[in-house]
């Protein structure tokens, strides 16, 4: 929850309480508490947030160390063929100059899933994870680059942070979380609370809009590094094609299609706009 959010709600409450608290001193005094009250669970929710957004990061380090440990998950392997490719498209993607700002800013890592499912997904501080079978289903590198650069995207635009703060605030669980802390509740029942998240990585979903953001940040950052994202349209119209098989069902669920989602790789002229060759 930023910062300028419980500013407003400060500023917002000085305006109500120099309009009316001197007209009428039942209201002003009404008004008084309504803005303490407010007041302290805005404090109160930036502050919980903050905890959230920690017990994420802590969390999700704990799935990816416990998977690397039972050899579910891959990384600094580079007698894997499959892993050898994401490394480097993902390095690759790294030195794109959108991503200039938020290269130092994470500690980015990418792992392979050794599993079959068609998926692949973005969790805290620069950690990508994709599974063994969208590598295979990915027909060219440029397919894999513009997921791998939609994960990115996720990660550096605060996506997790913002469904964080949406869920806060649209929920009105800010009261909630607070009679929650009386009975001691743990950070990990609050975050399950608000991300609606009973588990593993690969079900964290992110809303429609993140995902078309994603989509073209992560596009941009691909492209720049001589990626051709056309290929985003060929890779999402299969998608569709491919939609019923169970092996979709995780990914189709996270990352919603729609025939929009595939015409925006041509319609939003990324290659054009940001497409530079490569020179390794």
């Amino acid at each position: 929850m930023q910062k300028k959010w419980v500013l407003s709600l400060f500023l917002v409450s000085i305006i109500f309480l120099n309009s009316f608290a001197q007209s009428n001193d039942s209201l002003g005094d009404t008004l008084l508490n309504l803005v303490i009250e407010g007041a302290f669970r805005a404090w109160y929710g930036y502050t919980q947030y903050n905890r959230v957004i920690k017990n994420a990061n802590a969390f999700f380090e704990n799935e990816v160390g416990q998977g690397v440990r039972e050899g579910k998950y891959i990384i600094n392997d580079f007698d894997n063929g499959q892993y050898v490719r994401i490394y480097k498209i993902f390095n690759r993607i790294l030195e794109s100059e959108h991503l200039r700002q938020d290269r130092h800013k994470y500690d980015w890592r990418i792992y392979l899933d050794n599993t079959d499912d068609v998926n692949a997904y973005a969790s805290v501080n620069g950690v990508v994870i994709v599974n063994s079978g969208m590598i295979d289903f990915c027909q060219n590198d440029d397919e894999l680059a513009v997921i791998i650069g939609h994960e990115m995207a996720h990660m550096v635009k605060n996506h997790m942070g913002k469904r964080a703060t949406e869920n806060i605030v649209r929920n009105e669980i800010i009261g909630l979380l607070a009679s929650a802390l009386v009975k001691d509740v743990s950070d990990r029942e609050m975050f399950r609370l608000i991300f609606g998240f009973a588990g593993g990585l690969a079900g964290l979903k992110f809303s429609r809009a993140n995902e078309v953001e994603a989509d073209r940040e992560g596009a941009k950052y691909a492209a720049s590094v001589g990626y051709d994202t056309d290929r985003g349209y060929d890779l999402w119209r299969r998608m569709m094609t491919f939609s019923n098989t169970g092996k979709w069902a995780t990914f189709l669920s996270t990352h919603p299609y729609s025939e929009d989602r595939a015409n925006s790789f041509l319609a939003g002229k990324y290659k054009e706009k940001y497409y530079k060759p490569y020179n390794e």
